[in-house]
């Protein structure tokens, strides 16, 4: 019995990060790349053959557009006249600036000139990227630099302020709860993200996914509502563009897998997706 079960499971093929996209319509080749918005410079790798699918490219299609030229400030500050701690409880404001004293070295009165007029995802960014702040890079940031200096189109899937808009959605409560447990799961939300670059840098998208189903816990913003609430929407503007030209689309590794992520999407649509390992 052991034996005919040993031979019927088979294991599933590998999923990597770059996956090749061919229009039923057209033949043409597209790619899609999941990347690590920031990500600590020991994972970080741009080989050759990634350079070479984004140079065959003739349109580059990233979240947002790149570089961002909205007023950040005004999309994420909180209404005139309020602060951040105005929002929690004594406890929970004691828990914050204890946070802010050891973590930012900063006081009360540091960390309202600095994080008062914002809304909770500022922090809430802060504290789940704030081990590799000053050790990441970007890799939107690394591919527009490549492309500076070419003709090529680059365009975003949504608006910052659509992005921004999405994260306002989640009720005050719930961006109050997350901004906690994630001061008291610091520790396990950084090995989690270790794990994850790890995983990313060996290219395992499957690994990822399972990892990144363990941080949405902490994370609701890595939630599958979340992701996939995203991922659908993008869908139209990603066939109109593979239908019509070769295109790289560079999105966030978190939207590829699953049956509501992007690869499953296209499939759907029709669309032929091969996994491609970047050597």
């Amino acid at each position: 019995m052991l034996i005919v079960l040993s031979f019927s499971f088979k294991k599933k093929p590998k999923q990597n990060l770059l996956w090749e996209i061919t229009s039923p319509e057209t033949k043409e080749k597209s790619y899609l790349f999941g990347t690590i918005h920031l990500i600590e410079k020991e994972f970080f790798q741009f080989p050759d053959l990634l350079n070479e699918k984004i140079n065959s490219s003739s349109c580059i299609l990233f979240e947002t557009p790149y570089p961002i030229t909205s007023n950040l400030k005004d999309l994420l500050t909180l209404p005139e006249d309020r602060n951040i701690l105005e929002y929690f409880s004594q406890n929970e404001k004691e828990k914050i600036l204890n946070w802010s004293s050891k973590n930012l070295k900063m006081n009360q009165k540091e960390f309202l000139e600095n994080y008062g007029e914002f809304k909770p995802f500022v922090l809430f960014q802060t504290i789940t990227q704030l081990p590799y702040l000053d050790n990441s890079v970007s890799y939107e940031q690394e591919i527009y630099k490549k492309l500076k200096l070419s003709s090529k189109k680059i365009e975003g899937l949504e608006t910052i302020e659509e992005q921004i808009e999405l994260l306002d959605k989640l009720p005050l409560e719930t961006q109050k709860t997350q901004i906690i447990t994630a001061i008291d799961s610091a520790n396990r939300n950084q090995k989690i993200l270790f794990e994850i670059q790890k995983a990313y840098k060996s290219q395992d998208l499957q690994k990822i996914e399972a990892l990144v189903n363990i941080e949405s816990k902490i994370n609701l913003y890595q939630s599958n509502v979340f992701l996939n609430a995203k991922s659908k929407k993008w869908i139209p503007k990603i066939t109109s563009k593979i239908n019509t030209n070769s295109t790289f689309i560079a999105v966030g590794v978190s939207h590829l897998p699953g049956e509501e992520g992007l690869i499953n999407l296209l499939r759907k649509k029709g669309f032929k997706l091969k996994s491609i390992y970047i050597k």
